[in-house]
C-alpha cells in the first residue's frame, strides 16, 4: 500500500482523498514528523509547508518517488532536483485564467488610465489620451499555458501576438522568435508581457541594455518572477518616460513597503503577488492533486512534472 505524506492540508480535502483512494494510506500532519521518511510521496498545499517538508526529508529513503510543489514557479527548489529518483511536479498550467486576467487588468488600467483617476481623482487632466488595444502589439516573453491564453485573449482585442520561448511554437495568427533571438524583436512590441520561468538565462532579462531595445512608449507587464526584471532599471524607465508604464505582480522584497519609490510613481502599478489567487483555483488545485494521486498509483506519468535539469 502506497503511503502519502500530506502537510497541512484542510480535513474536508483529506477526507475527500481517502475516500477516493481507499487503497492508499494519508499520513494527515499540520507539522513535518519522522513519519515523512517512511512515505512514497509528498504533498503541501503552501510553499512555505512544502519547504519545511523538504528541509526535513531524507532523500536517501528509497521508496521516495513524487514531491509536488505548490505554484508555478519552481527556482527556489532546484537544490533539490539533484535527487534523480524522485519526480517534482508543480502547480503550473493551473492558473492560466487568473493570470491571464490579472495581466490584461494591469495593461487596461495603464491604457485606460484608471490608475491615473484612481490616484488623481476624477477631475485630473491625462498626461497623454488613453490607448486602445486594437491593432497594438503585443510581446509575450514566455509561451507556456499563462502566455497562451494571454494570447488567446488579446486576440480578441483584435491584437497582434508576437511570442517568444525555448521552443520556437508556430501558432496562427502570430510571430514567433527563439529565445535566442529575442531582443530582436522588442523594438516591434507596444507592450511586453513576462510569463517566463526564471532561470540563469532569464534572471534580469528585463535591464538598462535590453529596455533601451524596447520601443519608446510601450509598457512592461510581469506577472512571472520578480528576478527576471532589474527593477532600477524600469523605475527609471517610466520615471523619464521612456516606458510609458509597467505592472508588476512580483517585486524583489515583496511586500514592498509603503514607502517604497514603486508605489509611489505615477504610472507604475504593482499588487502583491496576486495573479494567482482566484474564486476557482483552489478547486482546480484539488483536482489537479486527484488527478496526479490517480496516476501515481497505477504508475502512469504524473501531470505538471518538472524538467529537474532545466529547473520548471
Amino acid at each position: 500500500m502506497k503511503k502519502i505524506y500530506l502537510l497541512n492540508f484542510k480535513k474536508d480535502q483529506v477526507d475527500l482523498f481517502k475516500k477516493k483512494f481507499s487503497k492508499c494510506k494519508f499520513i494527515d500532519q499540520k507539522k513535518v514528523s519522522n513519519i515523512i521518511n517512511d512515505c512514497d510521496a509528498v504533498l503541501a498545499p503552501t510553499r512555505d509547508t512544502i519547504l519545511d517538508a523538504l528541509n526535513n526529508l531524507d532523500f536517501k529513503n528509497k521508496n521516495l518517488k513524487w514531491i509536488h510543489l505548490p505554484g508555478s514557479g519552481a527556482e527556489e527548489y532546484i537544490n533539490f532536483f539533484k535527487n534523480k529518483n524522485v519526480t517534482f511536479t508543480s502547480g503550473k498550467k493551473i492558473q492560466n485564467h487568473q493570470v491571464s486576467d490579472h495581466a490584461i487588468g494591469l495593461y487596461l488600467c495603464l491604457t485606460r488610465k484608471i490608475n491615473y483617476n484612481l490616484r488623481f481623482g476624477q477631475k485630473v487632466k491625462f498626461d497623454q489620451r488613453p490607448i486602445e488595444l486594437n491593432k497594438k502589439i503585443a510581446l509575450i516573453f514566455g509561451f507556456g499555458g499563462n502566455g497562451q491564453m494571454i494570447a488567446k485573449k488579446l486576440l480578441s482585442f483584435n491584437m497582434k501576438i508576437i511570442s517568444i520561448d525555448i521552443k520556437k511554437k508556430i501558432k496562427k495568427n502570430l510571430t514567433s522568435y527563439n529565445f535566442k533571438n529575442f531582443d530582436k524583436s522588442f523594438s516591434k512590441a507596444d507592450v511586453i508581457f513576462l510569463t517566463c520561468p526564471l532561470s540563469k538565462e532569464t534572471k534580469n532579462i528585463i535591464n538598462s541594455r535590453t529596455i533601451k531595445k524596447m520601443k519608446r512608449g510601450s509598457i512592461l507587464i510581469n506577472v512571472a518572477r520578480a528576478g527576471l526584471v532589474d527593477q532600477s532599471s524600469v523605475f527609471k524607465a517610466v520615471k523619464s518616460g521612456y516606458l510609458a508604464g509597467a505592472g508588476l505582480d512580483v517585486t524583489e522584497g515583496e511586500p514592498l513597503n509603503e514607502k517604497h519609490p514603486l508605489l509611489k510613481t505615477q504610472n507604475i502599478i504593482v499588487t502583491p503577488h496576486t495573479a494567482g489567487i482566484s474564486d476557482n483555483s483552489l478547486e482546480r488545485s484539488l483536482e489537479l492533486y486527484i488527478e496526479n494521486i490517480k496516476r501515481f498509483l497505477k504508475g502512469k506519468k504524473l501531470i505538471n512534472r518538472i524538467d529537474k535539469i532545466r529547473g520548471f
